[in-house]
């Protein structure tokens, strides 16, 4: 469908996330985008704008992340998860 606002109203978005804050575990992409707001993806990823985000690099967001086995744990302070590879999102 073609864009039919005009230009004027029409605001240039970055949905892509600061690679910095994406965490990857397997075919699973984490991103912290706030220490409150993480998006967890599964299988093909994408990087488009939506209603709620229009841009997912707010800069760098600090975050502790491990390994153990199979386990990669994110904790931001505001936070904590936890996710097993092979796992499936539900």
């Amino acid at each position: 469908m073609e864009n039919q606002l005009p230009e004027y109203l029409r605001m240039p978005v970055n949905a892509a996330p600061n690679e910095k804050n994406v965490v990857r575990c397997g075919d699973v992409r984490i991103t912290v985008i706030t220490p409150r707001l993480i998006r967890i993806e599964q299988g093909a990823f994408t990087d488009d704008a939506t209603t709620v985000v229009l841009c997912r690099d707010l800069g760098l967001c600090e975050a502790q992340v491990t390994r153990a086995d199979d386990v990669v744990r994110i904790n931001t302070g505001a936070l904590e998860i936890a996710y097993r590879a092979g796992a499936p999102l539900a």
